[in-house]
């Protein structure tokens, strides 16, 4: 009985190989094709009106953060901050209003002691000296209040020259140098492109089905044009909406790109496998 049982066990899964063989699944691989952008692309402006006095870098130039690229006309601007600078440092009125106050102080105390002693020293003569020291202490509290406003006055001066040079907001590659010296910039108006390359996006129009099984974070292999080496991303975004003309899904995915080897402008291709039946 058990023998039985045991061929017909075996005859069943005979059958069922075949089946699965005939007409079971089976693994298909479908590509998806994208564009390669880079992650931080900016074109940075003038942020003020002059004239382009010197240019530091030039296309192809890799720069650091926050250094100097392009520098406009600025020889008016620091005159003015060497003015504010000087009217700021010159202290002279105030130590001496100071040096007024605590004398003024010093000959009240005095005065009084004397008035409590001998009383040479009239109540009037002494309400002089109070007011003295009332005058005297206002003095010293305006012209700090003045120390103050040049203060900030100096540091605005000191922007305005900054503001005409122009840095990099983060380490990347120079793409493009718009001006040449001697040519005016007006506000607003693009100087220079810079780009990170240190990693690249790809965009990807892919189906809802294929898109579905992703999310963000996941880790998705990749193959681009300048690399004949399989580089692995991390999705970065999948779009919740379908496009409703092409039926499609925006998905897109950041690579590590520490030589610079995957340009943006170029082709990415992601492979996606999945089972279908045979049909």
């Amino acid at each position: 009985m058990t023998m039985k049982y045991v061929c017909n066990l075996s005859w069943f899964h005979r059958v069922l190989l075949l089946c699965f063989c005939v007409f079971g699944a089976h693994v298909q691989a479908q590509d998806y094709v994208g564009l390669v952008y880079s992650e931080h692309d900016i074109q940075l402006s003038a942020p003020v009106v002059g004239l382009v006095q010197r240019l530091l870098v030039q296309p192809g130039d890799r720069v650091s953060s926050g250094q100097a690229l392009v520098e406009l006309e600025d020889s008016v601007q620091r005159i003015e901050v060497k003015r504010r600078a000087h009217v700021f440092q010159d202290n002279s009125e105030y130590v001496a209003s100071v040096e007024r106050l605590e004398l003024a102080s010093k000959l009240w105390k005095i005065s009084q002691e004397v008035s409590a002693a001998t009383q040479s020293i009239s109540e009037e003569e002494l309400l002089k000296l109070q007011l003295e020291i009332s005058g005297a202490a206002g003095k010293v509290a305006q012209l700090k209040a003045q120390k103050k406003r040049e203060q900030i006055e100096l540091e605005s001066a000191q922007a305005e020259v900054a503001l005409r040079t122009l840095r990099a907001p983060f380490a990347g590659v120079v793409t493009d140098v718009l001006f040449d010296p001697g040519e005016w910039a007006r506000l607003g108006e693009v100087v220079l492109k810079v780009a990170d390359l240190s990693h690249v996006e790809l965009r990807l129009n892919v189906p809802p089905a294929f898109s579905a099984r992703l999310k963000k974070g996941d880790k998705l292999a990749g193959v681009f044009e300048s690399s004949k080496s399989t580089v692995t991303g991390v999705v970065k975004y999948v779009s919740p909406v379908v496009d409703a003309a092409s039926g499609l899904v925006d998905v897109r995915v950041r690579y590590p790109n520490p030589n610079g080897e995957i340009r943006p402008g170029l082709k990415g291709t992601v492979r996606a496998v999945k089972s279908a039946s045979a049909g």
